[in-house]
């Protein structure tokens, strides 16, 4: 079994909560039952030996099982969405203007 439902060891789970973790701090979308949601509140727990991770997302009622989330990678970051923005407008800027790049 793969994909997040198979995590089983305390390296892969402590790497899908940092994931999450950054996903919550870069507004980056995760995938719930195959749609696009974004994190509203991801709390870790001390249980014993264990660490629980509490997710709520977006747009759905109750608490999400975070082994039932995966990253969008879909996704293009804001960033690089504002850039080919940037560089389009200005490449139409110059082919009306006719200024040399």
């Amino acid at each position: 079994m793969t994909g997040p439902a198979a995590l089983r060891t305390w390296e892969e789970i402590e790497k899908h909560n940092r994931m999450l973790l950054r996903a919550l701090q870069t507004a980056h979308p995760v995938l719930h039952n195959g749609l696009q949601r974004f994190i509203h509140t991801l709390t870790f727990c001390g249980s014993g030996s264990s660490i629980d991770t509490v997710v709520y997302l977006r747009g759905h009622p109750g608490e999400v099982p975070a082994e039932e989330l995966t990253l969008d990678t879909r996704h293009s970051p804001t960033g690089q969405i504002q850039a080919h923005a940037d560089t389009k407008a200005q490449a139409t800027t110059q082919s009306t203007t006719g200024e040399e790049p």
